[in-house]
């Protein structure tokens, strides 16, 4: 029987072994040069285990660190929903569960603030951006805590609106954050810088918002005098 230059082997009886997907990269792993020694291999098997344990440990710890957060973030909902916590041996941990809802409460005003601070960003960029659009006295975004509900202009007072300024920049803890929060308004509310902005407000409203204007502009005077 004529052969084509190459040898036939049966297909073997066994199916190939599976293997599970491995996570192991091996670009990463440098490998000694190729040698029969025994020494060689016993190396090249060191430094694979190695890099296995390596991954296994950190896949590990972000296992640790994500079950904390989720019983951690499971305190904190049993906690809002009026439970006590319990300690390690079942007990009622009220001193625990009162620093936490403290702590609870703290947060939650700090980001009202922030979002007080947000809302009268935003609404000033309403005003900026609706170019040509007439104004009324309410369009405005005042620095105040609670916007007035109606046409007055006597809760612009420097207390009022310094702690207005102030309650969100507290936040962060930090005095460069006040004063830069009174320049940046001084720019903002100069009669002058201001002006076109009031030559776009309806004649009913106009004095009594260049009057608040200039309230807002001399309180932040005395603020940033006595910062």
């Amino acid at each position: 029987m004529a052969t084509r230059g190459y040898l036939a082997f049966p297909p073997s009886s066994s199916a190939m072994p599976s293997y599970p997907d491995s996570t192991l990269e091996l670009s990463s792993i440098r490998l000694p040069s190729v040698s029969n020694s025994r020494s060689d291999v016993l190396t090249t098997l060191e430094l694979i285990q190695t890099h296995h344990d390596r991954g296994s440990h950190h896949n590990q710890s972000d296992a640790e660190r994500l079950g904390v957060h989720q019983s951690e973030q499971s305190e904190v909902e049993w906690v809002r929903a009026g439970g006590v916590l319990r300690d390690a041996s079942g007990q009622r941990d009220k001193m625990r569960t009162e620093r936490m809802l403290a702590e609870m409460n703290l947060r939650e005003d700090e980001q009202r603030r922030v979002e007080r601070w947000e809302r009268y960003e935003s609404k000033w960029r309403g005003v900026c951006s609706k170019s040509g659009e007439p104004l009324t006295f309410f369009d405005f975004s005042w620095p105040l805590c609670n916007l007035p509900t109606e046409k007055r202009i006597d809760g612009l007072t420097t207390l009022a609106i310094g702690e207005f300024l102030f309650e969100s920049a507290d936040v962060c803890g930090c005095s460069a954050a006040r004063r830069e929060r009174i320049r940046y308004s001084l720019l903002r509310w100069h009669p002058d810088k201001i002006s076109p902005v009031l030559g776009r407000v309806v004649a009913e409203d106009v004095e009594l918002v260049r009057e608040g204007v200039l309230r807002v502009f001399c309180a932040l005077r005395v603020l940033q005098d006595t910062e």
